[in-house]
């Protein structure tokens, strides 16, 4: 993975300029390398495979989601020789509306999302933008390079995109509160589905919205559930949700395709893995339950449950041997003696 700088279009004017340095100030080719943000990542094709893909559900912040696994695997490295050249806005009106809509966005994420429901937020909320603001003027004043005058415009109007980011958030923010509100009465299907509209990017509404439709109309439910892994793929609860909504509508064969979706999405997700080889072996395809099993024994093989569960599809595939030695492991996991079989 290989993270670059980004820099405005050439020619940007001041209030494009001063956009840039707000929201980028990490992302400078001139930014130190412990104050980097590694963004605009460019990856090598094979973590795909290992790490799944973008959400394709979140508006923001789907990269962030991406970047946490790739991390695991493999170091990004900095290439600030490589420069990204954004289009900013270049009217103050066209910034400050584009802040506040980008601020709307950003409180459905962290650190911003927590907020919504303490008792402090307006005080939190202050120090965090207040922080950003910093941030930045630091590195526009460090920057020799601008001339007195014009460091004054961009610092005056990076504030004034600092407060339109403020209100943005702040909006956000209550809009999520009042959904935390109508969400939290489980049994009432209205408040569900308008606390789930009014929060789309919480998968945990989805899957509540989802839960309660479940018994009155599986479809709707269904796309719910869809819904909510497209925001988080490879959350347990969701595919399971998923899943057993499709099996009581009599249609285990598409249960287990969307196991095979989610896997695909979320390769990391040990226990996605354990529902797609409980699928297969429902559907009688134990081959491939074998073959899920043992991607989901990969990813913990030092829990017993893993090996017995190995153990259970070599035994349905007509494999008692194979059977036998994840039995044995399982013991040797636990600390216990192995018996014969």
């Amino acid at each position: 993975m290989v993270a670059t700088p980004v820099l405005p279009q050439r020619n940007a004017s001041l209030v494009a300029e001063a956009a840039n340095r707000l929201l980028y100030w990490g992302r400078r080719p001139e930014t130190h390398l412990a104050y980097v943000a590694p963004f605009g990542r460019s990856y090598d094709r094979r973590l795909f495979d290992i790490v799944g893909h973008f959400p394709p559900g979140l508006r923001v912040n789907e990269d962030e989601r991406l970047n946490r696994l790739a991390d695991q695997i493999a170091p990004c490295e900095w290439a600030p020789e490589v420069v990204t050249r954004h289009r900013d806005p270049q009217a103050l009106i066209q910034l400050l509306l584009a802040q506040i809509r980008r601020g709307e966005n950003r409180a459905d994420h962290p650190p911003f999302r927590s907020m919504a429901t303490g008792t402090d937020r307006k005080r939190r909320l202050a120090e965090e933008m207040r922080s950003r603001r910093v941030a930045s003027r630091r590195m526009l004043w460090s920057d020799q390079s601008i001339p007195g005058w014009r460091r004054l415009c961009l610092a005056a109007v990076q504030w004034l995109a600092n407060r339109a980011d403020a209100i943005g958030v702040a909006r956000g923010l209550a809009r999520i509160e009042e959904a935390e509100r109508l969400g939290a009465d489980k049994e009432n299907q209205d408040q569900l589905a308008r606390s789930s509209a009014l929060d789309p990017q919480d998968w945990r509404k989805a899957l509540a919205h989802g839960v309660g439709l479940a018994k009155i109309d599986p479809d709707a439910a269904s796309a719910q559930f869809r819904r909510g892994l497209a925001l988080a793929p490879g959350e347990a609860a969701l595919l399971y949700a998923l899943v057993r909504c499709l099996e009581q509508k009599g249609e285990p064969s598409l249960a287990l395709q969307e196991a095979e979706r989610a896997v695909i999405a979320a390769p990391l997700s040990r226990r996605s893995w354990e529902i797609a080889a409980e699928m297969a072996l429902r559907a009688g395809q134990t081959d491939l339950a074998c073959a899920f099993a043992l991607q989901a024994l990969a990813l913990a093989p030092q829990d017993p449950s893993a090996h017995r569960r190995m153990a259970t599809c070599h035994h349905a595939n007509g494999e008692p041997i194979p059977a036998m030695f994840r039995n044995h492991a399982a013991q040797r996991v636990e600390g216990k003696p192995v018996r014969s079989q």
